[in-house]
């Protein structure tokens, strides 16, 4: 053996010494199960919990989630290849959610969550009001407000009388602010929806969030509505096009959208969302034509048409109390009820005022013109002041779940694409609660495919639970299953679906989802 090759002979043993006494250092720390089991339904409370790993390992953070929704630190003592934590404290029957993050031997950190519940699996209490809900409420009111406004000033200009200057400049400044309204409400919707804060607005995610759901549709459809309107286009058939687009933005999500019911609840959505955009939007061109020769005409024309529109409005109203399914006194008692009450309250005495319009003062027109145009301004005026209170109302809904929102529960499908794979997901019922997973693999190319393995992670960002880790199983009739899985919150969830397509080729395709749109 020459001296160069004898060298290289001694350093590449020395190489592979290295990496053999060296690679248990570089292992990390798997977790290998716990006591109780994940998703396990229990009788009591257990006295202690274990988690088992592959390794000692060090404690980083440990912390329940109650059933009432309430945090407590969790204390922990190590054992070898084994955590035990103590109890949490007793609160009752439900689902308990025990946060850990660990760090393994070479400290890298290993986190997750173990899901377990006493007596019933339940979703947890709500939790507080995130930081995101008030910034998209106020986002899509006043994106919601230009649609109405150029909308409804279409509408009169084709069904009442020509609009009036003022009125005309209205509609076209609500027309050109509804496409960046839509945007800036887009994006904070997209917030709202992953929990995260205005620097993720620089990432695609919260963007790609908002116009997958219902309610980014709207918001789209809601400013080409208003784009439609202000346009140069005129007549009765662009103007009630306009209204189809803008009744739809509204009708798409909501209460009424989800659950057994929705077939009904949406044409009632659309309903009393035309007949709100006829009244709301029509107000100040009518307030403008007040001083006009013609005025007496006007305000009559007006009050024929919105006479059938609040028939519409209450009647639809009506209907979509009733088919929520509960009695008044759980609906009295509930926060959405309370806003409900409140939102009601503002309608009748908008009634009342267009009562007074039509009854006294468009008849005393006739009699003193200049004090009762007066008293009629001031009268419209305050119409208007509450219908944008009613349209502010309409939007807080979005902050409380109506009762007996726990009957929507049909099942939510994903569709995930990517260079490899492709995953058609579906999970039987939505979160909270326990969950069953089916998915559907194809290629890139839509062809048939039989991984070797796949298995699921859930995070919920914004409450701080996850990752929960669950194996899909394949069966045999060529689908894969996993569950059940019991996601103790609404989310949103951000899920990681991996695929392990060959034994070398794998591929992780994302996704985040809620509870569907009920708001």
């Amino acid at each position: 053996m020459t001296r160069p090759t004898g060298i290289l002979h001694m350093l590449l043993c020395t190489l592979i010494a290295v990496l053999v006494l060296a690679s248990p250092a570089f292992a990390h720390a798997e977790f290998q199960g716990s006591s109780p089991a994940a998703d396990a339904l229990l009788d009591t409370l257990p006295e202690t919990v274990s988690l088992r790993f592959s390794e000692p390992v060090g404690v980083l953070t440990m912390e329940w989630l109650l059933p009432d929704g309430t945090r407590s630190a969790a204390e922990a003592s190590a054992k070898p290849d084994e955590l035990s934590i103590s109890a949490p404290p007793e609160t009752g029957r439900g689902t308990y959610v025990l946060n850990w993050r660990v760090a393994s031997a070479d400290g890298h950190p290993v986190g997750g969550a173990l899901v377990f519940s006493v007596g019933e699996v339940t979703g947890g209490a709500e939790l507080d009001l995130p930081a995101t809900a008030i910034p998209s409420i106020a986002a899509r009111y006043l994106a919601v407000i230009s649609m109405v406004l150029a909308v409804g000033g279409a509408l009169y200009a084709a069904m009442i009388a020509p609009l009036p200057p003022v009125a005309a400049r209205l509609g076209r400044t609500s027309a050109l602010a509804a496409l960046p309204l839509a945007g800036i409400a887009l994006g904070a919707y997209g917030l709202d929806l992953l929990g995260r804060g205005f620097p993720a607005l620089l990432s695609p995610a919260p963007w790609i969030a908002a116009v997958s759901a219902p309610r980014g549709w709207g918001l789209v459809a809601g400013a080409v509505a208003a784009l439609i309107a202000g346009s140069s286009l005129r007549g009765r058939g662009v103007a009630l096009f306009a209204l189809g687009l803008g009744t739809m933005s509204l009708a798409v999500s909501g209460h009424a959208s989800v659950g057994p019911d929705r077939w009904i609840g949406q044409p009632l959505m659309a309903l009393h969302a035309a007949a709100l955009i006829f009244w709301i939007g029509g107000l100040p061109p009518l307030i403008a034509s007040i001083s006009r020769s013609n005025n007496l005409r006007t305000l009559h024309r007006f009050s024929n048409v919105a006479l059938p529109a609040v028939i519409v409005l209450v009647a639809s109203g009506v209907g979509l109390i009733t088919i929520r399914g509960v009695d008044v006194a759980t609906l009295i008692g509930s926060n959405w009820g309370k806003l409900l009450a409140f939102k009601l309250v503002l309608v009748a005495c908008m009634l009342v005022l267009a009562l007074l319009n039509k009854t006294r003062l468009t008849p005393a027109l006739t009699a003193a013109p200049l004090a009762t145009q007066t008293r009629l301004r001031r009268s419209i005026g305050a119409e208007i002041a509450l219908g944008m209170v009613v349209l502010l109302v309409a939007m807080c809904f979005r902050l409380t779940p109506p009762p007996g929102a726990e009957r929507a529960t049909d099942p939510i499908h994903l569709h995930l694409h990517g260079a490899e794979v492709m995953a058609d997901v579906t999970f039987s019922d939505a979160p909270p609660g326990a969950i069953n997973i089916t998915i559907h693999f194809a290629d890139g190319g839509a062809g048939p495919l039989l991984p070797k393995e796949a298995s699921l992670s859930f995070s919920d960002i914004l409450a701080g639970i996850g990752p929960i880790k669950i194996d899909a199983e394949l069966t045999p009739e060529g689908t894969w299953q996993a569950g059940p899985l019991t996601l103790p919150t609404e989310g949103p969830w951000e899920m990681k679906l991996s695929v392990l397509i060959t034994d070398f080729v794998q591929s992780t395709l994302t996704a985040t989802f809620a509870k569907p749109e009920d708001r």
